[in-house]
């Protein structure tokens, strides 16, 4: 599959028929395609290309192996919580922080793949692919709203200090309980832990917010002593194995394009 099908297949998994008062979110994926309205428009997928692909049905995970100056990833990950997959990006293989922003990927795609490329067979990157996939799955978060990352944090955060005062206390039951909660939490679909967490903690919350008017907006790291000095009992944490498990994220891949670097390239 050329570079060209792979993202006009994209752009038709990132349609949505519902419509933005804030303006497209997609237009970063439709600036991809040929269109003759403007001038010196610089595009990936010609007009021809995306007609013939945009009605094919998609099945199973589309991927691409194409020469590059540097080793670099784009990924369309399917979530419980998009009407489409989330894009992200990597720049290089040990990339420490994800790119998720759809026009800073659009630029990216256009700097890599606007150049002439060759596709490479997708043996010949086996392990960067594997790399790739590790470093996507250490940002897994990032593919969530901020609200929800940080609601994720400060989870961890306070599970950590639980865990650490029953160990101090000699409460052997609760610091197994724990260490089973926190392996199952990595199973489970983030997003809805993130909400099960915020909806669990509303109460301190509002006992916060109850309080003499603060000169800066309440944060989410705000109630985290609260949290820890009043506990919240296990029987509450419990609920947490109600929420529903979710495919691991390397099988929630729909379509990739992976960047080769070639020493000939340069």
């Amino acid at each position: 599959m050329t570079p060209e099908t792979e993202i006009t297949q994209l752009e038709k998994l990132a349609k949505n028929p519902q419509p933005y008062e804030l303006g497209d979110v997609f237009e970063p994926v439709r600036s991809l395609i040929e269109n003759n309205q403007i001038e010196n428009h610089k595009f990936l997928v010609s007009r021809k290309v995306y007609e013939q692909v945009r009605n094919a049905k998609l099945l199973g995970t589309s991927l691409s192996c194409v020469t590059a100056n540097h080793p670099w990833a784009f990924f369309a990950v399917a979530g419980t919580e998009w009407g489409a997959p989330r894009w992200v990006y990597l720049d290089y293989l040990e990339a420490e922080e994800a790119i998720t922003d759809m026009e800073r990927i659009s630029e990216k795609l256009r700097e890599n793949l606007l150049a002439p490329v060759k596709d490479i067979p997708i043996k010949d990157a086996t392990q960067l692919l594997e790399g790739f996939v590790a470093t996507l799955k250490l940002n897994e978060k990032r593919l969530l709203p901020n609200k929800k990352q940080r609601a994720l944090e400060e989870m961890e955060k306070v599970l950590q200090e639980y865990h650490y005062i029953a160990t101090q206390e000699g409460e052997e039951a609760v610091v197994r309980e724990i260490n089973v909660l926190t392996d199952w939490m990595k199973t489970v679909d983030l997003s809805k832990l993130a909400e099960w967490w915020l909806d669990l903690i509303r109460p301190h919350w509002y006992e916060r917010l109850k309080q003499p008017r603060r000169l800066t907006p309440l944060r989410l790291q705000d109630i985290r002593q609260d949290l820890i000095d009043e506990r919240i009992s296990m029987e509450q944490l419990r609920e947490a194995f109600k929420i529903q498990k979710i495919k691991p994220l390397d099988e929630r891949i729909v379509a990739a394009i992976i960047g080769v670097y070639q020493i000939d390239m340069i």
